[in-house]
């Protein structure tokens, strides 16, 4: 194979990986959307709490974001650390949710599509590298 073909697989690979885990957020993201699209903002404080950061616009339209994020590899030289960012927007005077954007890694962002937000404890390894390194085993 030459150089130049391998480099253009290389590229379509890193090109289907990164479309898989847009895709994954894209779920979380829409799941997110399912529990408080169009509803109050109430209902997101009553099941996420306050906000991690909130800011006004000029049309005073809240903003509201949620994180999670978690470390791998703690005190190894490979240590890590993944994220995943939730945005919401609730326009006056009803301030329900008219928005919800996301981005991050897809596991993290598939977490705090589920309710954690926040920093979770240290792991040892993301569950992605795990799996990698760790490839299930068929049955004999």
């Amino acid at each position: 194979m030459t150089k130049h073909a391998s480099l253009a697989l290389l590229v379509i690979a890193l090109g289907l990986a990164a479309c898989g885990t847009a895709a994954k957020v894209a779920t979380s993201q829409q799941a997110v959307w399912q529990k408080f699209g169009s509803r109050s903002v109430d209902n997101l404080f009553l099941s996420w709490g306050p906000p991690m950061a909130e800011q006004r616009r000029a049309d005073g339209a809240r903003i509201m974001s949620y994180t999670y994020s978690n470390m791998y590899g703690v005190g190894q030289k490979d240590q890590r650390s993944y994220s995943c960012t939730v945005t919401l927007i609730a326009p006056p005077p009803d301030y329900k949710i008219s928005d919800v954007s996301m981005q991050g890694q897809d596991y993290e962002c598939a977490v705090i599509a589920g309710g954690l937000t926040g920093q979770s404890g240290f792991g040892v390894a993301h569950p992605s590298d795990f799996l990698r390194e760790h490839p299930p085993v068929a049955p004999f």
